[in-house]
């Protein structure tokens, strides 16, 4: 008998352990529900006003801020009655790429006119931000600034290559930087599940009209101040997403690229290259120095003109006069 007693005990205290196991166990959407109030969504009592509010409401730190980042990842709290799964389940990086052409200064247009025509062939998953491009027929420079669709920038970067038949160019350069926006979004999709909670509690107090008149007129003042930071933090999602969603390309087009060396005979043929300009600008500053000493010569010869009539009027003044016999 004492040995069913104890036999029972021991399971009793088993099934309690694993009880005590299951209830710490919490998905991310209880840990969300954990931030409401204890009042759950009734209309708070007759003492309870916009101050109460914000204490007790959620916030974006303090011991609430590990399980709202946790739950952020996961789910995205929308209105006060319904939320919408928006969970982060990747590393969000964003990419930017780079490349760089050798081309000839006449080809160059014609590059780069291909380069756009590709991006406009793929329709929404590329944009032109920015194409300038100068230069005349001895040299040329020219950039392009896109975004591209991240899943089709290999795509993109090959076709890039093949545009270059027919023409005077090659590829000289490549590059590739990523940033990881991970944390920077569950971060905001953070900020944004607190802030709502927030704005719902405060626009529940507006709604059943209790508390006192202060309360009230904070409780306003905190509605506009709290949709403020959520439009905020959602307009800075939107482009972290978007960052993610679409790689930022740039490409440079340059006769001289990858022309660029060190030696005995590279400073040397730069300087008979350079031959021409180097006239041209000794020249100029002839013509500057000349054009600026008219003025000033000027200037000099008048005061010297003065200077010695002034002079002579002294001298005849001082000298003596004699009278005629």
């Amino acid at each position: 008998m004492r040995g069913a007693k104890m036999r029972f005990q021991t399971f009793v205290f088993c099934a309690s352990l694993a009880l005590a196991g299951c209830a710490e166990e919490k998905s991310p959407r209880e840990q969300v529900d954990n931030l409401e109030y204890a009042a759950g969504d009734a209309a708070p009592a007759a003492e309870f006003g916009f101050y109460e509010a914000m204490e007790t409401g959620p916030t974006i730190y303090g011991s609430g801020n590990e399980a709202a980042r946790r739950a952020a990842a996961v789910v995205e709290s929308g209105t006060s009655n319904a939320s919408s799964d928006n969970a982060v389940t990747d590393t969000q990086i964003a990419y930017a790429y780079s490349w760089g052409f050798q081309v000839e200064a006449n080809d160059l247009p014609t590059l780069q006119e291909r380069h756009r025509a590709l991006c406009q062939s793929l329709g929404d998953a590329c944009r032109t931000l920015s194409l300038s491009q100068s230069g005349n027929d001895d040299y040329a420079y020219g950039r392009m600034e896109m975004q591209v669709a991240a899943d089709r920038v290999e795509e993109f970067g090959q076709a890039l290559n093949t545009a270059t038949d027919g023409v005077d160019a090659e590829q000289i350069s490549f590059g590739i930087s990523g940033e990881d926006l991970t944390d920077d979004i569950i971060d905001t999709e953070a900020r944004l599940a607190a802030r709502r909670l927030l704005r719902d509690r405060l626009m529940e107090v507006l709604r059943t009209r209790q508390g006192s008149v202060g309360d009230l007129v904070e409780a306003e003042r905190g509605v506009a101040e709290v949709n403020e930071e959520i439009d905020a933090a959602t307009s800075r999602l939107e482009n972290m997403r978007n960052r993610v969603a679409f790689s930022e390309v740039s490409i440079e087009y340059d006769p001289e690229m990858g022309q660029y060396t060190v030696g005995f005979w590279a400073p040397i043929a730069y300087a008979f290259g350079a031959i021409g300009s180097t006239l041209g600008v000794v020249i100029a500053s002839l013509i500057y120095i000349s054009v600026a000493l008219i003025p000033i010569s000027a200037f000099l010869f008048g005061l010297r003109w003065l200077w010695r009539r002034w002079r002579g009027r002294e001298i005849s003044k001082s000298a003596p006069t004699t009278e005629a016999p």
